[in-house]
């Protein structure tokens, strides 16, 4: 039997870096950050779209990106 297709469930216009997605066997949505294509992740289990989400990325992204590596978007 045939899959359905699954869409890219992120918001249109949210081009974050490193912050990627994979459905579960069961279909359920999960969210990570992965820096590396070989490297640890660290999964988010809180809903897309809330604070409480952008939290966990930012935290993700700080656990796992040197500081010397991170962007600051306010500083141009």
């Amino acid at each position: 039997m045939l899959e359905p297709e699954r869409r890219d469930p992120r918001a249109p216009g949210d081009r974050r870096m490193y912050l990627y997605f994979n459905y579960s066997e069961s279909g359920s949505l999960r969210w990570y950050v992965k820096v590396s294509h070989k490297g640890r992740r660290i999964g988010i289990s809180e809903e897309y779209g809330t604070p409480a989400f952008d939290a966990a990325y930012e935290a993700g992204v700080a656990a796992l990106v040197p500081a010397a590596l991170r962007t600051d978007p306010s500083r141009t």
